[in-house]
């Protein structure tokens, strides 16, 4: 373990220090307060469970029976059908019948080891809810459902164990298992790199006999940071999750997150949940199995779109737009933060106010996600176009009254949003996103301003005897040119382009000059700001990385009272003629979504002034 894991340690239970269930319940309870996942150290029927897990290896799971719409039987995750993924849902039911048992004799007597475990464990964490109520704890506790899932790795399991594994998509990702052999020629299965797949229990808490190819999300790490621990490894120990129904009964007591277990580690686990046809509403829609095959939807969204098209679009559709929820609530943050720094009424430019939307959330934020956005309230912002017909965005004007009356603006999108989600999820055909918002192009005025002269016109009295007096325009083509003067019209007409050509000609050259008058002026001032910008830099703490747009807020506020202010383009070109100047002290670095981060050390001042004297813009 290395030592940046050392400081996540799952907690774990040794059953040789517990005696009797009232020593062991209070230790669950104030476990499940803290922590989604704990140990199981010293189990007495362990060596069983590793004895089945090691014949296991030697069952391939059976491929002729396919994986039907209950997600149940056997399903190839790669393309070469190296690994396969087992599953079977037993006991859901009078109103649920599968027709799936499970014929594996060592898949069988493990699954009844595990449901021993499970069910123990899950009536203890219910009992260590405060005020459980005795008909809810009968409730779900009574004839339980299981949902037992492997994965059987073939390519682990043949003879010669120093291959890899070649699954394309992994190979792309970086995720490629590999698996090698000790020196004493004992096979090592734990594996060193692999495909993880995201584990979501629904049903009250999970069993796993191992802690190989398990990883888990931290309590002190946000729920939307990739940042996954594996579990210390140790062989005689089990792993408990506790499950999202556990967390819903204990109204939030106790939490449950996500796990990442790996495809190519043969890992075994056991999810109990109650009898599927449990109600938990008056009206009954939502029940054990519909959660179910909702969780199940998301873990296999192949299988779905082939038996559950329309609930899995969605579940896609719904992601999209807790997205855009989420969204919506940076960019608030974003333009009210700009609007208070400027102070000025001038709209800012929608790209220059991504990256910072995209710092917040942690993702790539572009200009198509903030339109669909848009879609869902066209009211939220008011868009418009600068001189360079770049769009800009602004913050609506509201009364101070209304505001304090009305609801936040952030309800008022969230109920657009999920009234939009409805009308769309009603649709024959529920689209996957949300359409980009279209931007009406202004039309022009001159049509107007025609109609206005007209009615003007019309307004003006005119007299039957001067009527006839008025000039008539033809309402024909005509030639009012003398036949007689052509000859001489030719002759002026070659002097009149040969004239035309030379002032054009001299135009351009004047235009030449011009425009380099002006590259070297702009020049000129760029070399000024880059001494400007590195005393800023030199000014700030060596050896810390810093983002572009951070340091580009801060070079355009430090010199926004000088006689030649700079804005975030020009700092940014400024900043990287620095890093050409100096590129063995200040490094560049583009990380995901293009946001650049930029690190230096060692500045020296006499040295930056020698290398400005023979810095040559040209060649940048």
């Amino acid at each position: 373990m290395s030592n940046a894991d050392r400081k996540y340690i799952v907690p774990a239970i040794d059953l040789n220090k517990i005696s009797n269930e009232e020593q062991l319940l209070p230790v669950i309870k104030a476990i499940l307060l803290n922590h989604d996942t704990f140990l199981l150290k010293n189990y007495a029927n362990k060596e069983s469970l590793d004895n089945l897990l090691f014949d296991l290896k030697d069952c391939p799971p059976d491929l002729n029976q396919g994986f039907d719409a209950n997600f149940t039987g056997t399903l190839p995750l790669d393309q070469e059908n190296n690994i396969y993924l087992e599953q079977y849902i037993s006991n859901p039911g009078n109103a649920l019948q599968f027709d799936r048992p499970c014929n594996n004799v060592c898949l069988s007597k493990l699954q009844s080891r595990l449901n021993k475990v499970a069910h123990y464990f899950a009536t203890l964490s219910i009992k260590a809810i405060n005020q459980i109520e005795p008909n809810l704890l009968k409730t779900l506790t009574e004839n339980e459902a299981l949902k037992l899932t492997r994965y059987y790795n073939g390519t682990a399991n043949n003879n010669n164990n120093t291959g890899l594994l070649s699954d394309p998509l992994a190979d792309v990702l970086g995720l490629t298992a590999s698996f090698s052999n000790n020196n004493d020629g004992n096979e090592n299965n734990e594996v060193i790199s692999g495909h993880y797949t995201k584990h979501d229990c629904a049903g009250l808490l999970s069993v796993f006999p191992t802690t190989n190819g398990i990883r888990y999300k931290p309590t002190s790490v946000a729920s939307d940071d990739n940042i996954w621990v594996p579990i210390q490894n140790d062989p005689t120990a089990l792993v408990i999750h506790v499950g999202k129904l556990l967390s819903i009964v204990s109204d939030g007591l106790f939490t449950s997150s996500p796990l990442q277990v790996d495809t190519a580690a043969n890992i075994v686990e056991l999810t109990i949940f109650p009898n599927l046809t449990t109600s938990f509403e008056d009206n009954g829609n939502i029940t054990m199995a519909s959660t179910l095959l909702e969780q199940q939807i998301k873990e296999f969204p192949l299988v779905a779109q082939k038996f559950y098209y329309k609930q899995w679009s969605k579940q896609q559709l719904l992601e999209k737009i807790n997205f855009y929820k989420k969204l919506f609530t940076t960019s608030e943050t974003v333009l009210s933060l700009y609007a208070m720094s400027r102070g000025s009424t001038v709209a800012p430019r929608l790209d220059n106010l991504l990256p910072q939307m995209t710092n917040l959330l942690k993702r790539k934020i572009s200009e198509q996600d903030f339109l669909k956005m848009i879609t869902l309230w066209p009211q939220v912002y008011i868009l418009g176009s600068d001189s360079n017909h770049e769009l800009t965005v602004q913050l609506p004007r509201r009364d101070i009254l209304a505001s304090l009356t009305n609801n936040s603006r952030k309800l008022d999108f969230i109920q657009f949003a999920e009234e939009w989600y409805m009308n769309q999820s009603q649709l024959e055909s529920i689209p996957l996103d949300v359409p980009i918002f279209k931007i009406n192009k202004r039309r022009g005025s001159d049509n107007y301003e025609l109609h206005g002269d007209l009615h003007k016109k019309d307004n003006h009295r005119v007299d039957n005897d001067n009527y006839s007096s008025m000039s008539r325009s033809r309402n024909y083509l005509s030639n009012n040119r003398d036949p007689s003067n052509l000859l001489t019209k030719d002759k002026s007409r070659n002097n009149s382009q040969s004239d035309l050509l030379k002032r054009l000609q001299e135009k351009e050259r004047r235009s030449a000059t011009l425009l380099q008058e002006r590259q070297q002026k702009y020049q000129q001032f760029l070399t000024i700001k880059m001494k400007q910008v590195f005393n800023i830099i030199f000014s700030l703490q060596p050896n810390v990385p810093y983002t572009m747009t951070h340091l580009k807020a801060i070079i355009v506020d430090s010199l926004q009272d000088s006689n030649n202010p700079i804005g975030p383009e020009e700092a940014e070109e400024v900043l990287l003629r620095l890093h050409s100047l100096l590129i063995d002290n200040i490094s560049v670095k583009t990380v995901d979504g293009g946001l650049k981060v930029l690190r230096w050390n060692n500045l020296n001042q006499e040295q930056f002034d020698i290398a400005l004297a023979s810095f040559n813009p040209n060649s940048n």
